[in-house]
């Protein structure tokens, strides 16, 4: 089986996991996990006539946050696959998805026009030269204004649509597998060697995906089992106001932002998010906050 890019690697134990304890901003933004296809971004291909990247995890991971800032935040953002894949170190073996997540989260990334390459003209060694330095200190700019978070998702059926309501995911498949009559992949093998994007189903028929190796949507049976699945989301910055909200001691810079913009929001807090805030805020009674909104706790 050939390898498009995908080196696996299994969560940390201080990874963010999907319906855990994450500090991340639970909003849902489509409703039983639908439509994500009206935000899907630029169609960028990978490979080309002369080089094959390896870079599907970069790929497929900047799809996501492209699709989601589009839905989210309303900007169009097209960002450098060829920056963030040399970035990560991604080799002819491909990268792993926590390595190209980390690295976006605290290193950043920078637009397509700043670092762009064709691929059907261009070898590796061109390709993954290195990035200038001024290059690389604007792409960290966007750390200033955004945080980019991640989180691990259950790969049942119940877990993805889940969380398909809140963002478009990054899965793990195998490319090159036989499909059914219907022309729907199926699972013939226990190997993964590809990473694309989830965005869309039909229950009970089809997994819907945005593939960049081919440029194409391919569909999934039902019952495929994906191998990884990763939650990418992006949320603005806001300053953190010590007085403002009494932590706890012991957590992150990250946690405490994380529960800055939770209170900022203006959103009722859900169950999650109410354990989140007591959790940060040293208190056990975390249903008292359940439905309020920032405003009216502190």
């Amino acid at each position: 089986m050939e390898n498009l890019g995908l080196i696996i690697e299994p969560p940390k134990e201080s990874d963010y996991v999907f319906g855990g304890d994450t500090f991340v901003v639970d909003d849902i933004l489509q409703k039983g996990g639908h439509g994500w296809g009206s935000y899907l971004p630029t169609v960028e291909n990978q490979s080309g006539k002369k080089l094959s990247s390896q870079a599907c995890v970069t790929y497929s991971c900047l799809n996501c946050h492209e699709t989601y800032a589009k839905r989210k935040h309303c900007f169009t953002w097209n960002k450098s696959d060829r920056a963030l894949a040399k970035m990560s170190g991604t080799t002819k073996k491909g990268n792993s998805l926590r390595t190209v997540a980390e690295t976006l989260r605290k290193q950043g990334w920078l637009d397509e026009a700043e670092w762009t390459a064709n691929l059907d003209l261009v070898d590796w060694n061109t390709y993954y030269t290195p990035i200038p330095s001024n290059l690389l200190s604007k792409a960290s700019e966007v750390l200033n204004t955004y945080q980019f978070s991640y989180e691990w998702g259950a790969v049942t059926k119940n877990g993805l649509i889940s969380a398909l309501e809140r963002s478009p995911l990054q899965v793990t498949v195998n490319s090159g597998g036989k499909k059914d009559s219907k022309g729907y992949f199926i699972k013939d093998t226990n190997n993964y060697n590809h990473a694309i994007m989830l965005y869309e189903y039909k229950f009970g028929e089809y997994w819907e995906c945005f593939d960049s190796l081919r440029n194409t949507m391919g569909r999934y049976v039902w019952n495929y089992r994906f191998g990884s699945v990763m939650k990418h989301q992006s949320q603005k910055r806001v300053p953190v106001i010590p007085n403002k909200i009494y932590f706890k001691k012991g957590l992150t810079d990250m946690q405490k932002e994380s529960i800055t913009m939770l209170v900022d929001s203006g959103k009722p807090f859900s169950p999650t998010d109410a354990k989140n805030y007591a959790y940060a805020t040293g208190q056990s009674d975390w249903l008292q906050f359940v439905g309020k909104k920032g405003s009216e706790i502190i």
